[in-house]
């Protein structure tokens, strides 16, 4: 069975043997796929949104091989954000992208964090699009969200180290979960009684999860002195300690 697209899988489309076996895969891609969805699927884990996610099959994947050209990547990336562009948010607010990155020889959780930071610097030293006129530049304004293919995206960049966040631990390798901002504008929106209480109940599963460890850097976006990036990779001690943004974002 061959993808509607031509670097980005739905995952509907991996569900079969004949997909599976193809030569395209490879073991590790089976593996963190797997782990990956038993992570999600646990029935404690925190995000009820990633939850379903997985029960509905609609989510999109990159598999980013070592031997894999990152000109790749910067593709998938275009095809899905081409993707939200096109579609409205209420028919893709379950399709998150999902990307698997290979390499997992880091010795410690620092590295790890600097290998995802890494990847997101180099989608956007490669980005070829206007950056939204509506979304500051400036890393320490509430309002900054990364960017890429002119479209604001939320990144969760989750690591095999993580011990004390485990809601950032995905599997066996580091994985960048990609949303649309205004899914969450759409889904929980602090404007609505609805919004509020999705986000109380989220964050009070965090806690749960995290055995009572309750992430410092969680906020919410627009709010003063709250920095979308800190969001991206959570903090705990072994890991990446920021005190700015480590992305360099183009001015021009």
């Amino acid at each position: 069975m061959e993808s509607t697209y031509k670097y980005i899988i739905n995952r509907n489309d991996v569900c079969s043997n004949s997909f599976l076996n193809n030569l395209f895969f490879r073991s590790w891609m089976v593996r963190a796929l797997s782990c990956f969805e038993s992570s999600v699927n646990n029935n404690e884990f925190p995000c009820l949104f990633g939850k379903k996610v997985i029960k509905l099959k609609k989510f999109f994947l990159f598999f980013s091989s070592i031997s894999r050209p990152m000109d790749d990547l910067v593709a998938a990336f275009i095809e899905y954000t081409n993707f939200v562009k096109e579609v409205p948010v209420r028919e893709r607010i379950y399709s998150p992208f999902v990307v698997f990155l290979e390499k997992n020889t880091f010795s410690t959780l620092k590295d790890e964090h600097q290998y995802g930071w890494s990847i997101l610097q180099m989608l956007h030293d490669r980005d070829k699009s206007s950056w939204p006129l509506d979304v500051p530049k400036d890393t320490e304004n509430e309002k900054w969200s990364f960017c890429f293919n002119g479209l604001p995206l939320f990144v969760n960049i989750s690591c095999p180290q993580h011990k004390l966040m485990k809601s950032r631990n995905l599997g066996d390798y580091v994985v960048l979960v990609i949303n649309p901002r205004e899914n969450f504008d759409e889904v929980a929106s602090l404007s609505s009684k609805g919004g509020r209480s999705v986000r109380e109940t989220i964050r009070n599963r965090i806690k749960m999860y995290n055995d009572g460890v309750v992430p410092s850097t969680l906020g919410v976006y627009g709010e003063k002195g709250n920095y979308e990036w800190r969001q991206y990779q959570l903090e705990e001690p072994g890991g990446l300690e920021l005190k700015e943004c480590p992305l360099h974002i183009r001015k021009s």
